[in-house]
């Protein structure tokens, strides 16, 4: 891959981003007046309404963190403080996944605890791989003709040894089964 097509693929994928952004402003516009009506101004609080807050708080703050990307001003330290926020996101979002999945499969088997525990801990394995995966992550900035990149280079598998700085929205908040 030439520095040009890397170049374009990092224009792309901020492209990407800002169609992601006004996706996701435009759903909770249109969603938000049910959304208080429907989990925050019940008496007391349930599960139900501290998954759906934590789901989207977990979504808008990694928009939020998207929107921080400006690569004219990539120092180390921010390289690396924006990726890791992104990636703990992520994490979060995996997390919060794993939990409605066990959820669901709890109600659907008539409360059978064992395929609930089942569930939840194949639903946490990608959250702990993906842990594992950036506590031994090296962030680096670089110059790609003419445009400053932040990347991840990961020792753990060659064909992960460098992924682009491509925050994954939809990959992050799609579910799991």
């Amino acid at each position: 891959m030439s520095t040009a097509d890397i170049a374009e693929e990092l224009i792309a994928a901020s492209h990407q981003h800002c169609a992601f952004t006004v996706v996701l402003v435009y759903d909770y516009t249109l969603t938000i007046d049910r959304e208080i009506g429907l989990f925050w101004f019940e008496r007391k609080l349930s599960g139900a309404s501290i998954i759906c807050a934590l789901a989207r708080t977990v979504a808008l703050g990694y928009v939020i963190v998207a929107c921080l990307v400006n690569p004219a001003s990539w120092t180390p330290t921010r390289c690396k403080g924006v990726l890791l926020a992104s990636d703990l996101l992520v994490l979060l979002s995996y997390l919060i996944w794993a939990v409605v999945s066990a959820f669901r499969v709890y109600a659907l088997t008539h409360r059978k605890w064992a395929s609930t525990i089942l569930t939840l801990a194949l639903g946490i394995v990608p959250a702990a791989m993906n842990a594992a995966t950036i506590s031994v992550s090296a962030y680096q900035v670089q110059s790609l003709g003419g445009k400053t990149s932040c990347w991840v280079s990961n020792p753990v598998h060659p064909a992960m040894s460098s992924r682009y700085a491509r925050l994954r929205f939809f990959d992050a908040f799609s579910p799991r089964f």
